[in-house]
């Protein structure tokens, strides 16, 4: 028999130590965490690249947004917060601003000139260099926190090599593969012309965020979500891109913790060679995003990445410097999450660097996906934070599901558990578990509670996806921001 327990949802701050468990409702009801601070943005300068069409329609949607969006629900208010505006004096109480000055718009004999007669990786080099060129001129000549790429639907058949046939049958084919033998750049269909991680590569040279948003989002039906949720989501990224701090934890045990999630990518030849990426996230959810060195697979048979002793203890070793020079203060336990099993060299390399900065409490967790799966009475789907301890080192966790606060499970699909495959404890397993859930809530790309993958693992992907069009020569931005 297993042992089955419930995951309490965690509780965020929100401005003036106030709290609650919805990010929503949180800045709904009290304003944002840093309110008040005087280091928060109080306004968001926005540059915006487009079309002639594309800016004309951001425009106007900017203008309705700032005006309350009605509930989608009244009866499901909980899940479906009305969306308050985007006025100084509401919600994130920021404005949210831009004028012609700051927005450059691409002529239509541009876009028209992207068709199925070349070759999707020439018109993504295309498009690309023409969003590139606006996005240098802004920065030179302008100053703006996030730059808005408006991309017009005409243009989506000739920049995506993938049709939605190849995304189904490849996700298939990933769901019968043994989740721990899957190397993580082979978890999500493979494309080595994606437009959005060619351009954030590209773009981050210039330093500042920029945010693509596809023109559907202003189209009936060009977004499965409803329209208060679709604002929600938007400007608080664009908050959070900002600088501003939208929420942070409540969880007193998060200070002086330091989360690093390691994972790894591929270069876009798909040769052997790959390298390692780290992240930081304190309290606040503030992350720094690095680089490690070139790593290879011990053989050709051997498809899972990991990192020598040397490299794991180089690797956390920088990971702990840099959040002593972020915070001021060495961390005093470092919770390291990996995207595949933890190799007995890495656990004996990090162990070392731990040992080197005197930190004396550690826990190391491979977080993979599971295909067990888990109901509750009848074909009800289970409570969000549902754990079954399946060993002392295997978890199941059910890091979505039904969210007793809304009363449903928010998600389309069956909800699946997380397998945590514990390396290294030092902390309670209650703890280990409490630490996923917040960091779940921790992604500012999102306001539902319905993230399965907490902020470090997600980051992994997201930065490796991203990096992996960049010259390993090249610097990287260190702000998670850049990335998302």
């Amino acid at each position: 028999m297993f042992e089955t327990f419930l995951v309490p949802e965690p509780e965020l701050a929100f401005h003036n130590g106030e709290s609650h468990v919805d990010p929503k409702e949180g800045i709904f009801r009290y304003g944002p965490f840093d309110l008040g601070n005087p280091t928060r943005p109080d306004k968001v300068i926005l540059g915006v690249i487009g079309s002639g069409q594309g800016l004309e329609k951001f425009n106007g949607y900017l203008n309705d947004c700032r005006n309350p969006i009605a509930s989608k629900d009244l009866k499901k208010r909980k899940q479906y917060v009305p969306f308050p505006g985007i006025a100084a004096e509401v919600g994130l109480k920021v404005g949210f601003v831009t004028d012609i000055t700051y927005q450059r718009k691409i002529n239509q004999d541009f876009f028209s000139s992207i068709n199925k007669s070349k070759p999707v990786p020439e018109n993504i080099r295309s498009v690309v260099s023409q969003y590139i060129e606006e996005i240098e001129w802004l920065t030179k000549n302008k100053k703006q926190d996030v730059i808005i790429c408006v991309i017009p639907e005409s243009i989506r058949p000739f920049i995506s090599n993938i049709s939605q046939d190849e995304i189904l049958r490849s996700l298939e084919e990933t769901e019968e593969k043994n989740p721990a033998d899957t190397s993580p750049d082979e978890k999500d269909f493979y494309d080595p012309d994606d437009f959005r991680r060619a351009l954030k590569s590209a773009s981050l040279q210039f330093g500042v965020p920029i945010q693509i948003i596809r023109e559907r989002l202003w189209e009936k039906g060009g977004t499965t979500q409803d329209a208060a949720t679709v604002a929600w989501n938007l400007f608080t990224a664009l908050y959070y891109k900002a600088g501003g701090t939208p929420w942070s934890t409540m969880d007193k045990d998060f200070d002086r913790v330091c989360y690093a999630g390691v994972g790894f990518y591929r270069s876009l030849d798909r040769a052997t060679l790959q390298t390692s990426v780290t992240q930081i996230f304190d309290h606040l959810g503030r992350g720094v995003i690095l680089r490690g060195e070139p790593i290879e697979t011990d053989d050709k048979d051997d498809r899972i990445p990991h990192l020598t002793v040397d490299q794991s203890r180089d690797l956390l070793n920088q990971a702990i410097t840099e959040y002593r020079m972020a915070t001021g203060q060495t961390p005093t336990r470092v919770a390291l999450h990996k995207t595949s099993k933890f190799w007995p060299d890495e656990v004996e390399g990090f162990e070392s660097a731990l040992k080197s900065h005197g930190i004396q409490s550690s826990d190391m967790v491979a977080i993979l996906d599971s295909s067990i799966g888990a109901f509750r009475f009848g074909t009800k789907s289970p409570n969000r934070g549902t754990a079954i301890k399946l060993s002392d080192e295997d978890i199941l966790l059910y890091s979505n599901g039904f969210v007793p606060y809304y009363g449903v499970y928010p998600g389309p699909y069956v909800p699946e558990a997380l397998h945590l495959k514990i390396a290294k404890q030092d902390s309670s397993v209650e703890q280990l578990l409490r630490d996923i859930m917040v960091l779940t809530k921790l992604n500012w790309n999102n306001t539902q509670l319905d993230r399965k993958y907490p902020i470090t693992i997600e980051c992994a992907w997201n930065v490796g996806h991203i990096l992996a069009y960049m010259p390993e020569d090249l610097p990287i931005n260190s702000r998670y921001a850049f990335y998302m």
